[in-house]
């Protein structure tokens, strides 16, 4: 009669008996693993303050990783505040010097311009003198033909 490790328990169970989880073990066993425990138990102490100097060094490592980063971030926000800064002047430089290049130019054609007006208001003074008799419409007309063949001969070149 062949019967499974857990097929000789299982009628005794059902019946209520009390069975075994395990079978006795030898004194020679117990007492080397005793002996070991307490072996173990020295190791342990040791192994416990090995884990506690790894995660006292983790923790440290850690704080120095936040640290760091703390650093880096407070760095980072100087950096781009200082560059807008500096964008900020340059462009306030660069707008005083629009106005000095602005004022110089307009300075150096002033006198351009002042003859040119008079020139102009001259020009158009003569021309509304001449209005007033036939002379001097038909003068007039032959200085705007004169004046055109002297564009169309301009655009052509």
């Amino acid at each position: 009669m062949s019967f499974a490790k857990s097929g000789l328990s299982t009628p005794r169970r059902k019946r209520g008996e009390y069975t075994r989880g395990e079978k006795d073990q030898p004194r020679h066993i117990f007492q080397t693993e005793a002996s070991a425990r307490t072996a173990a138990n020295d190791s342990a102490s040791r192994a416990d303050a090995l884990r506690r100097e790894a995660r006292e060094k983790d923790a440290a490592l850690l704080q120095r990783s936040r640290d760091m980063h703390a650093r880096h971030q407070d760095d980072s926000q100087t950096l781009h505040a200082s560059h807008i800064a500096r964008t900020q002047e340059i462009a306030r430089q660069a707008e005083i010097d629009q106005g000095r290049a602005k004022a110089d130019v307009r300075e150096q054609y002033r006198p351009v311009w002042r003859d040119t007006f008079r020139k102009q208001q001259n020009d158009l003074t003569a021309f509304e003198d001449r209005e007033a008799d036939f002379l001097g419409r038909m003068q007039n007309a032959v200085d705007a033909v004169s004046l055109r063949l002297r564009v169309l001969q301009g655009t052509k070149r």
